[in-house]
């Protein structure tokens, strides 16, 4: 018991940001994140925040747990309502992007006929996000029930995020779903192509992977954040995270 608890205070210790606001950020918008801060501040994020980025579920518990984050942008509107409820937020949630969930295949596409060929064509691995923690992990569950595949669920490999699945998927495996985003603005993914490696699943076999962020209580520096929270929001912001293939409400 003395070694868990020496583990947690060291973790909280790590997500600390000192004399930095903290912003915790769901993997799939890591890079958008960087992006918006530059552009708001004229700086690189390095400079003046710290950022943990993880999955939506591994940064809400760590909130919950105690993390003293300035602000939480998950890839869903779950996990920032549960820390609403949990009395952990500084106002309500707010959606600042909807996320698109792709199938990956970095030797090629097999069809371009869609989703309902893939099940017969693939025999290797397939990797999604752990849909436990992940929504675009839960969003890949609910495409390859929607497409009535059978006998895959011994060929799944879960990552404990949507960016490692990505990086699953080209070292280790010939296919799974990410999100859309980390094919935009991105150099590493610069050699894949839409309809070539990769394609958009249909918005209508998912339920909507709506992104909303919070303010939370335990940030040191609430003024500054939210200051940032609010230019996410404009009309300036909302074009940069549409740059990275999110469509904005």
């Amino acid at each position: 018991m003395r070694v868990v608890l020496i583990l947690t205070a060291l973790l909280f210790a790590a997500c600390s940001g000192g004399e930095k606001p903290v912003i915790a950020v769901a993997a799939n918008f890591k890079q958008p994140l960087a992006a918006l801060w530059k552009s708001f501040s004229g700086k690189t994020h390095s400079n003046d925040i710290h950022i943990i980025s993880a999955s939506s579920g591994k940064l809400a518990t760590q909130v919950m747990l105690g993390a003293e984050y300035d602000l939480f942008l998950s890839a869903d509107e779950k996990y920032p309502r549960q820390l609403l409820k949990k009395s952990l937020t500084r106002g309500i949630p707010a959606q600042y992007a909807e996320g698109r969930l792709v199938l990956f295949i970095p030797a090629g596409l097999y069809s371009k006929k869609g989703m309902n060929n893939i099940s017969s064509e693939f025999r290797d691995k397939i990797v999604i996000a752990n849909p436990a923690l992940a929504p675009y992990g839960r969003a890949a569950v609910d495409v390859l029930t929607a497409s009535g595949f059978k006998g895959l669920k011994q060929r799944l490999v879960y990552a404990p995020n949507v960016h490692l699945t990505y990086m699953y998927i080209i070292k280790a495996a010939r296919a799974g779903f990410v999100a859309r985003s980390l094919f935009f603005r991105n150099k590493k993914s610069a050699p894949y192509r839409e309809a070539v490696h990769w394609m958009n699943v249909a918005p209508a076999l998912h339920s909507p992977i709506y992104q909303a962020m919070v303010l939370l209580k335990a940030g040191k520096f609430p003024e500054k954040i939210r200051a940032f929270y609010n230019f996410i929001l404009s009309e300036s912001g909302k074009e940069i995270i549409r740059s990275f293939g999110y469509i904005c409400p």
